[in-house]
């Protein structure tokens, strides 16, 4: 599933790969499009991704785990099971998300290096 979530944004972020993105000067005026940034962007999303669904796989299973080997729950009602796997699950949810947003900044700056020629004369880009 972390090579789906991976494959799932390349391509449905693949015009901004091959077009770019916009980037802004500090004073946030437009400085030009740059693919560079837009390999960025789309690699922290990638990787903000698999942050976002790690707490998903590994929490059900081991807490169905711990669940199972430390009491009697699951023989003796052994329909909890899905309902606390979808629990689980959620509270993956509720701890991978935030970790995974806040991974990150929502707009990142990159140095001049880092951009262009033909955009890298205007200075840092948010």
């Amino acid at each position: 599933n972390f090579s789906a979530n991976v494959v799932n944004v390349i391509l449905m972020r693949n015009s901004e790969l091959f077009n770019g993105i916009e980037v802004y000067n500090e004073d946030g005026s437009l400085a030009g499009v740059s693919r560079v940034a837009a390999w960025k962007a789309v690699s922290s999303t990638s990787l903000t991704r698999i942050i976002m669904a790690t707490p998903v796989f590994l929490a059900p299973p081991t807490a169905n785990a711990i669940i199972e080997y430390t009491t009697p729950l699951y023989k003796k009602f052994p329909q909890a099971r899905l309902p606390l796997t979808v629990l689980f699950s959620t509270l993956g949810l509720y701890v991978g998300i935030p970790l995974a947003v806040s991974c990150f900044p929502q707009y990142a700056k990159l140095s001049a290096d880092e951009v262009e020629a033909e955009i890298a004369v205007k200075g840092r880009y948010v």
